[in-house]
């Protein structure tokens, strides 16, 4: 049972990186882990269900520790999505993928559960940040958010490359600077 989710699993993503997200259908993903269609619906009964966990398996997500240091955890937050971006196939498979959700209800469904796990863990950040003093109350996740990936992001897009951890560092400081009380 393990083994087949995870040749399922090991199938999609080699899918999601080598062809991008169109590529990533059931049927293409059982002839690839060599499976019946309905032994992948067992393991995953939704396309979204298996798109979130083919996006978590091509992105491993662990919990994330906060240390109390608000510029320490912001900058590792943001430096393994720099660290993913600056690899050609990840990057490639990320914006293919947030382009193609804005016309794929199923795929958009799958990549909000993903970023809503990531976007928890930056909320806390941040409210750990209020609550030690460290950042203005009031400050709108959201808008952090835009200010700090948004430019990563442009570069993954528009520059085909990923921020550097120094870079990161540079954000996150300019970007602490602008919210500190």
């Amino acid at each position: 049972m393990a083994r087949t989710r995870a040749a399922i699993l090991d199938a999609g993503a080699e899918l999601l990186l080598e062809q991008g997200p169109d590529a990533v259908t059931p049927a293409a993903i059982a002839a690839a882990a060599r499976v019946s269609r309905t032994t992948l619906y067992k393991h995953f009964p939704t396309r979204p269900e298996l798109m979130c966990a083919v996006m978590v398996h091509v992105e491993p997500h662990e919990d994330f520790e906060h240390t109390g240091d608000l510029r320490a955890d912001l900058c590792r937050l943001l430096g393994g999505l720099g660290a993913a971006l600056d690899d050609d196939d990840r990057r490639k498979a990320m914006v293919s993928l947030l382009a193609q959700e804005q016309w794929d209800p199923d795929l958009a469904s799958a990549t909000s559960s993903v970023r809503g796990t990531r976007f928890d863990e930056f909320q806390v950040t941040l409210d750990d940040g209020v609550d030690a003093g460290m950042i203005r109350p009031g400050v709108d996740a959201e808008d952090a958010a835009c200010r700090l990936f948004g430019p990563m992001l442009f570069r993954a897009v528009m520059m085909h490359r990923g921020t550097t951890q120094a870079e990161v560092d540079r954000l996150v400081d300019d970007w602490l600077a602008s919210v500190a009380p």
